[in-house]
């Protein structure tokens, strides 16, 4: 069988100390069943099995050094495989997987203490009540922002802004921030599961808005995002849209990379912009702080809610939510959980594209953590849903709507069809009614899973 590969060459990256070599080894040593088959100081051949397409792959790495006036380079890096399900484009996302990260790690230098702020949205009647310090992959305190609680909004669909502080190790504020986002990514997801409400980082947009001044209406666009009077800070986003409220919507932040194209889009070149701005001012707001003591203004609840939430209501945390968080991290198959909660956390996020949309992923994010028990979707549905359950029901959203949608671009809920004539339309309740069968009988296994396997037997919460 015909050898694939892929290379990166004249990578001229400096090794300073023999702690480079043992960087590497740790790096193999995350990788299934990695093996040393050569090792001369100018050739390190490791041989894995990394999980590529949901399998493991057999994968050879040849890092080639060089030395130039006593000083040593690690030169170049290939990887090769004889594997038939693979090519060159699952070669080079592992091979700039390895050297991303064994560059982060050479990189990291003297580190300094960080607490980064991100900031989410969700979109409810009633801003989430919670306050609460939790450790899980880091120290976050996860609190909502209060508009103002003796105004409470009459619309579903409101807008509303939950923080995330979390305290870092980092070399520099880019570390910093990338760690936090990250890791506030993940939060988002796993919380949309405990509390079925779709979470994401906040992003700034040029939006239309309908104004009334005096007696005529107003037309104009306007920028959304968010200001932090209390740390004094302007949001776009997470990453490079922070400034301060000083400089407001005037700077931003952070690096961002020009690429340069030829008249057919191929790429010709591509430089990295270094924009300083006031990133120092960001550095030192985050520089040395603290995550504050929670106020004790969480409203609990004691259980979880393994029914489909209304944004109409309000959301209340169970009390489970710190060991939830904490024994994530235990987890054997953490990968495969935290796939499944971003599966279903994209499912709530996407229900205005459509319900067919939501609920092919809701199928997908069980069929993900279904992966932890080596389970088809049915089988795992049959062992964790313990209500009555309508197989037939479920097999329809399996093979009929999720296959259809993803497969052929099928759309069943008439996002495509929209009738105002009700009357017309005989299937709509049926359907309505056999939706929320479903959403509630894949919430309810997700749950029970939670339950058996990260939380136990004992469901108190976490003090």
């Amino acid at each position: 069988m015909a050898l694939i590969f892929y290379s990166k060459d004249n990578l001229q990256f400096k090794i300073l100390s023999d702690t480079f070599y043992i960087y590497l080894s740790n790096l193999f040593k995350d990788i299934s069943k990695s093996t040393i088959i050569n090792n001369d100081r100018k050739t390190l051949i490791y041989e894995c099995f990394p999980i590529i397409r949901d399998t493991e792959q057999k994968v050879t790495v040849e890092l080639v050094f060089l030395e130039e006036a006593k000083e040593k380079y690690f030169d170049k890096l290939k990887v090769t495989s004889d594997s038939k399900n693979l090519n060159e484009y699952d070669l080079a996302d592992f091979a700039n997987t390895i050297l991303q990260k064994l560059y982060t790690s050479v990189n990291n230098k003297q580190k300094k203490k960080f607490c980064v702020r991100n900031y989410c949205t969700y979109f409810n009647r009633f801003p989430m009540q919670i306050d609460l310090v939790v450790n899980g992959a880091y120290k976050v305190r996860i609190h909502s922002y209060d508009f103002n609680s003796k105004r409470i909004s009459t619309e579903s669909l409101t807008e509303q802004i939950l923080m995330v502080d979390t305290e870092i190790l980092a070399v520099d504020i880019n570390e910093a921030l990338s760690v936090s986002y990250n890791n506030t990514n993940n939060l988002c997801a796993l919380l949309s599961v405990l509390l079925d409400v779709g979470i994401k980082p906040i992003k700034s947009e040029y939006r239309i808005f309908v104004t009334k001044c005096e007696e005529k209406m107003m037309i104009n666009r306007y920028r959304t995002g968010f200001a932090d009077f209390e740390w004094g800070l302007s949001v776009k986003d997470n990453l490079s849209g922070l400034t301060t409220l000083l400089e407001g919507d005037n700077k931003f932040m952070g690096n961002f990379v020009l690429t340069f194209m030829d008249e057919k889009q191929n790429r010709i070149g591509s430089t990295i912009v270094q924009n300083q701005n006031d990133k120092d001012e960001i550095e030192q707001i985050f520089l040395n702080k603290k995550i504050s003591k929670n106020t004790g203004n969480t409203v609990f609840c004691n259980e979880i809610n393994d029914l489909t939430h209304f944004p109409a209501t309000e959301i209340k945390i169970p009390k489970q939510i710190r060991k939830y968080i904490k024994n994530i991290e235990l987890l054997d198959n953490k990968d495969l959980f935290l796939s499944a909660s971003r599966l279903y956390n994209i499912s709530l996020l996407c229900e205005g594209l459509g319900t067919t949309v939501a609920a092919a992923y809701k199928v997908s994010c069980i069929e993900a953590l279904a992966k932890t028990e080596k389970l088809a979707f049915s089988a795992f549905m049959q062992k964790y849903y313990t209500d009555k359950i309508d197989k037939k029901l479920l097999d329809y959203y399996y093979g009929t709507i999720r296959s259809g949608h993803f497969h052929s671009g099928e759309f069943y809920f008439n996002e495509y069809n929209v009738t105002m004539q009700f009357d017309t339309d005989f299937g709509q309740t049926e359907r309505r009614d056999n939706y929320l069968k479903f959403n509630n009988a894949i919430r309810g296994a997700f749950i029970n899973w939670i339950k058996l396997n990260i939380l136990k037997e004992n469901c108190d919460e976490e003090e």
